[in-house]
């Protein structure tokens, strides 16, 4: 019989060595366990990657099939209409009597864009989910036949109310004189948030309006004159831009909504300045400022309320029910926001 001597023993040593790996000896884990780690690891990429290539299938088939939509092609005539985009057609759009019987044509700079960067721009959301939106799948062309067709209605609508005045009130001149603006680079900016919501909606990109639709939000941010005291809810200015705006954002695949946030006795800072989010919600497009009666001629007030509202995650459009934030909004112009005031 043999004993076993420590050199026998430092060679079984130098055997069970060689057999395991340098990654298992550093870790100090068993062989066997670490394979089953790196098989586990190697099933969940395998399935990441199923998924992937499945979804990557979804969104090239869901491009293919619009691609008719979003290419320009070279025979294809320039599209014009004899009548404006609605509530904000006769703001940015049109002639002095965009509200006339006769009509008039859309400029170049309103009609949805096609072709170009666009394409670029849809590649990016063609593969979003798909809303039920009317609109869904529609072309250009269809989409701006309804759009026309409730500008009409639009029309009779304010007539209604304003009867023969409403060429006088509503034509692009009235309005662009009220509105100032700093610069006409505010106007470009709200018609480039116009155009994605609307080219949203013709895709059927699920949003979170009715039906899947994309929304556009108005809120309104003020003291008690804001929040209709004295009134009935439903006849503060809040609902009723809500009840006009719908008709023709209804017909672009868009769900307009007016939210009424303002509250009585409140200044615009620092409480409602720094609460913005909590307050105004987390889906502004345009932000109505109508603090005028608390917050006084004290600027630094509105400077914060304003600024607040560049940082939030929608980047809200700003206009303000007060004819001295000039200065500052060639400030917030400048930095990239859009400032309007009445």
């Amino acid at each position: 019989m043999r004993i076993a001597t420590e050199k026998d023993a430092m060679s079984r040593k130098a055997v069970a060595s060689k057999a395991t790996s340098a990654l298992d000896r550093l870790s100090g884990q068993d062989p066997s366990h670490s394979r089953k780690q790196a098989f586990f690891i190697v099933a969940i990429l395998s399935v990441s990657a199923g998924i992937l290539l499945h979804k990557y299938e979804e969104v090239a088939e869901f491009l293919s099939g619009h691609e008719a939509d979003v290419e320009t092609k070279p025979d294809e005539p320039a599209q014009s209409s004899s009548r404006g985009y609605g509530f904000l057609g006769g703001l940015f759009g049109g002639d002095d009597n965009s509200y006339d019987d006769d009509g008039t044509s859309i400029d170049d700079d309103d009609v949805v864009p096609s072709g170009g960067g666009v394409r670029g721009f849809l590649s990016n959301l063609g593969g979003g989910p798909k809303s039920s939106s009317q609109n869904s799948g529609k072309s250009a062309t269809e989409m701006l036949q309804d759009i026309v067709a409730a500008r009409k209605e639009f029309d009779d609508y304010l007539r209604a109310d304003y009867g023969d005045f409403v060429s006088t009130v509503f034509n692009k001149t009235s309005i662009t004189t009220a509105f100032t603006r700093p610069s006409s680079l505010s106007d470009t900016r709200l018609k480039r948030r116009m155009k994605i919501k609307m080219i949203e909606g013709q895709l059927g990109i699920k949003g979170r309006g009715r039906g899947g639709q994309p929304t556009f939000t108005w809120v309104t941010g003020g003291h008690s004159a804001g929040a209709g005291h004295g009134n009935l809810l439903n006849q503060s200015y809040t609902v009723a831009i809500d009840r006009a705006a719908k008709i023709v954002f209804g017909a672009a695949g868009i769900d307009f909504r007016a939210n009424a946030r303002a509250m009585g006795g409140t200044t615009s800072a620092p409480e409602i300045a720094l609460c913005g989010e909590a307050i105004f919600g987390q889906d502004v497009d345009v932000l109505w400022w109508d603090y005028g009666m608390t917050d006084g001629r004290d600027n630094s007030k509105y400077f914060l309320w304003a600024n607040r509202a560049g940082s939030h995650p929608t980047f809200p459009t700003l206009m303000a029910y007060n004819d001295r934030k000039g200065e500052i909004h060639v400030q917030l112009e400048q930095a990239g926001q859009e400032a309007y005031q009445l």
